[in-house]
């Protein structure tokens, strides 16, 4: 649903020279859940694919500390 509402904006596969951010807590769980959210949004194509054993693509994602998160400073109100 999120890669057909998001269509016209990504392109068909993970560019190594476009960086997208997606804001999550340091532990587990977001992580993973970034992670199935990429595998997601690019599935896997002959174009991307890097191993015949996995049907998966490695796409780089990074992490700051909440003191360097720039969201992190502003407080919802509710």
């Amino acid at each position: 649903m999120l890669r057909k509402r998001c269509d016209d904006f990504l392109s068909d596969y993970h560019l190594d020279d476009v960086y997208y951010t997606a804001l999550a807590r340091i532990c587990a769980a977001p992580r993973r859940h970034v992670l199935v959210l990429l595998a997601g949004l690019y599935p896997l194509t002959n174009k991307t694919a890097w191993d015949d054993s996995l049907n998966w693509i490695p796409i780089p994602i990074s992490y700051s500390k909440i003191s360097t998160n720039f969201l992190s400073a502003f407080q919802c109100p509710q």
